[in-house]
């Protein structure tokens, strides 16, 4: 049919004039509809041109989508909220270029409106002028393309400015605080002593062993370098950012230390605290309704065993200390190293008492000994050492 100066072609009805026509004209139609899909063409597709670095990136977009551009809608009540909030972070540049490993950059994060700024100090004799690197602007990160976020600052992070490429390497009081109480990760000091205890709950009987074998001064606490070396042992891997966070939690006076000790009675559970002796020599941790008897069983004969080669070992030890010292007079070191005249010393006192009497011990008899000496119930835990009862042992 031609309507209007084009041509029609009727392809299909519905069921009502079908049967119409069926029933007064014999005609009988099936319907033969024509699809059109293969022959429409591809919309193009519409590509967003580079940003050209003139304004705010959302203003530029903003004359691609519309012919008439609108201004960006501001959130005013998140910039009135975090105005003047600014995180502040200490940064090197990550480089192989001798002169760059020096420089100091300042990266300051301001919360109001996400903008990025990057300032390096002046230093004398660094042949750099030092000054702005970066103004503030909005950055992108050039691994997924969108734009940081409070949550990518953190101790340990790298960023990228201007092709150059930046680890973060400390921050200050205000940043660490803010991001502690707005739970960042690597902050959430709570949620990172959970990751601790559960990590700890399967090896607890080892926890305050490894961390005196990792105390390399015998001091009862542990640095930075120590407490991170500890929970490699129990293959607990913490970022920069989540070692920072552990060390504000357990080290208020902030010297830089933790009492290994404080340490263990906050993160271990109760029921891990516990200690019940049993008959066999076997340390159980807590109370389990659900044990298995013969698994119960073979590790109460394991640890026996394990304790029963412990005390052979030192036995041994001791026996041929007693050869030597047999005809030594020792009672001017041992009074030295009892400068209390409590019966107890430090880590390093009783090690140089051994070296002094000339007992000849190797590394992990010496661990072995200072194991075996070590007085967990005494008040003061800075002299742990028992020498008394290493007096009656040789003598």
């Amino acid at each position: 049919m031609n309507i209007f100066g084009r041509d029609l072609l009727i392809c299909d009805c519905d069921e009502f004039t079908r049967n119409f026509m069926t029933d007064n004209f014999g005609m009988e139609y099936d319907g033969h509809t024509i699809s059109l899909e293969d022959e429409r063409p591809i919309p193009p597709e519409r590509e967003i041109p580079p940003y050209t670095g003139f304004g705010s990136e959302e203003d530029s977009l903003g004359s691609f989508y519309s012919l008439v551009p609108k201004p960006p809608i501001q959130n005013w009540a998140h910039y009135f909220e975090n105005d003047k909030k600014i995180l502040r972070f200490v940064s090197q540049l990550d480089t192989s270029s001798p002169e760059d490993r020096e420089r100091m950059f300042i990266i300051s994060y301001y919360l109001a409106d996400d903008t990025i700024a990057v300032y390096e100090p002046p230093a004398r004799n660094s042949g750099f002028m030092g000054g702005t690197f970066m103004e503030r602007s909005r950055s992108k990160n050039p691994e997924n393309h969108e734009f940081y976020t409070p949550k990518d600052m953190m101790v340990g992070a790298r960023m990228e400015f201007r092709k150059h490429f930046f680890i973060l390497i400390e921050a200050d009081e205000y940043t660490l605080n803010f991001m502690s109480n707005k739970k960042f990760p690597g902050s959430d000091v709570t949620a990172i002593v959970e990751k601790l205890k559960n990590k700890f709950r399967e090896q607890s009987v080892l926890i305050r062993d490894t961390f005196r074998r990792v105390d390399e001064d015998h001091s009862g606490t542990l640095n930075m370098h120590e407490f991170k070396g500890a929970l490699k042992k129990f293959n607990f891997d913490v970022s920069d950012q989540e070692l920072i966070s552990i060390m504000r939690k357990f080290d208020p006076n902030g010297d830089g230390e933790i009492r290994y000790d404080e340490f263990c009675a906050s993160v271990l559970d109760e029921d891990h605290k516990g200690v019940d002796h049993r008959e066999s020599g076997q340390i159980m941790h807590g109370t389990s309704v659900y044990k298995n008897p013969e698994v119960e069983r073979q590790k109460s004969q394991m640890a026996q065993q394990a304790q029963d080669d412990r005390n052979a070992q030192i036995e041994a030890i001791l026996e041929r200390s007693r050869k030597m010292v047999a005809n030594v007079d020792c009672s001017e070191a041992f009074m030295e190293a009892d400068t209390k005249d409590d019966g107890h010393c430090s880590y390093e006192a009783f090690a140089a008492l051994l070296q002094r009497m000339g007992l000849g011990l190797s590394d992990p008899e010496m661990e072995i000994m200072m194991e075996a000496f070590y007085d967990p119930d005494h008040a003061d835990q800075t002299r742990p050492m028992s020498i008394h009862v290493l007096d009656e042992a040789l003598f």
